[in-house]
């Protein structure tokens, strides 16, 4: 077992700090100084699996393109009659890095759960890089559900890129592990392109729950959004930062982004940072947040009603979350993980 500060320093890459802009906000010390059996892999120079460039922003992304011993590659020529399912579990403090490419070929749809669990009470790492690519009208929705024990933690980096008419939608479900942090970047690359990036998160004890996405609006005629929720307690933390940004050359677009956060602890913490970066004149555009705790007045209304007190509570707590969630096209899925929240 070998820690984790250990495996940067022989690939000779820096592990994430604290000045480091993008990280500012991720208490990563932690998990660097956690101990795992790590099956690392270093990818040679002429290997397939290296890629010539790195992605200076995000160094455990840049990790997994050094270490994968494979790149996974999964094809969708044909529309899926039901979700894919991919599974993340480990167990005795393993740590595991995954390098996936996803390819959505022109014209057809397809849905993706990825679900991330434990399978002892040991800590244990996961570090995914995913590309995902949408060709021509093509669709592709993701779901990620993360429910790992709290000594567990998670990097997950997804990369995605857009053809013409392409849609990409996401949802992310987060409520276990030690720390768990999700970027996503989108590529609008071409014209009439949509992308949804949603998500839910709760966290108790000191978990943290990182969220951060960049969409990048290249071209005209292109739509996102943007819906984040989550519900702190005891001395956890969470951080949001979304950025949109719209080129000069992106004329026509419609992007919006919304965080709502309660804070059931005056212990609890979110650090939210949404922007916008605008360049076109002809967009409509729009961001906010919110920090707040639970409605008093609604609390006092279901009490007086013989309700009792954490029953009304989990009422208004379900009631706030139950927005982000009916927002997910697939009923089935949308039924499955509102259970999870109950």
């Amino acid at each position: 077992m070998f820690k984790l500060q250990e495996a940067f320093e022989s690939i000779q890459l820096n592990a994430p700090t604290r000045k480091m802009e993008n990280w500012k906000y991720t208490p990563v010390a932690k998990l660097l100084e956690t101990e795992f059996y790590i099956d690392f892999i270093r990818a040679t120079a002429g290997s397939p699996y290296k890629r010539p460039t790195q992605l200076s922003q995000h160094p455990f992304a840049n990790l997994a393109l050094e270490t994968a011993a494979e790149i996974k590659i999964i094809e969708i020529k044909e529309r899926l009659l039901s979700p894919m399912q991919i599974n993340y579990s480990n167990e005795k403090n393993k740590a595991q890095t995954v390098h996936q490419r996803i390819h959505v070929a022109e014209n057809i749809h397809a849905e993706i759960i990825f679900d991330h669990f434990s399978v002892d009470n040991s800590a244990c790492f996961f570090n995914i890089f995913t590309e995902i690519v949408l060709e021509k009208n093509s669709k592709l929705s993701i779901y990620k559900k993360q429910t790992l024990n709290n000594i567990s933690f998670l990097i997950d980096f997804i990369l995605v890129n857009q053809a013409e008419g392409s849609s990409f939608y996401s949802f992310t479900l987060d409520k276990g592990a030690a720390l768990s942090r999700t970027d996503i970047e989108v590529h609008l690359n071409q014209p009439h392109a949509e992308a949804s990036v949603h998500g839910f998160y709760q966290t108790i004890g000191s978990q943290v729950a990182d969220h951060h996405s960049v969409i990048h609006h290249h071209a005209p005629h292109c739509q996102s959004s943007e819906h984040y929720r989550g519900i702190l307690n005891d001395s956890s933390k969470a951080v949001f930062n979304g950025k949109i940004i719209i080129d000069q050359d992106a004329q026509k677009t419609s992007a919006q982004q919304l965080n709502k956060n309660i804070l059931l602890s005056s212990k609890a913490e979110i650090d939210t940072k949404p922007e916008l970066e605008i360049y076109a004149d002809d967009v409509k555009a729009k961001h906010g947040a919110t920090i707040g705790q639970l409605d008093e007045q609604a609390l006092f209304y279901l009490l007086a009603r013989g309700i009792e007190k954490i029953e009304a509570i989990t009422l208004l707590m379900i009631g706030f979350a139950k927005e982000v969630f009916l927002a997910i096209p697939n009923k089935k899925v949308q039924e499955s993980l509102l259970e999870l929240l109950q």
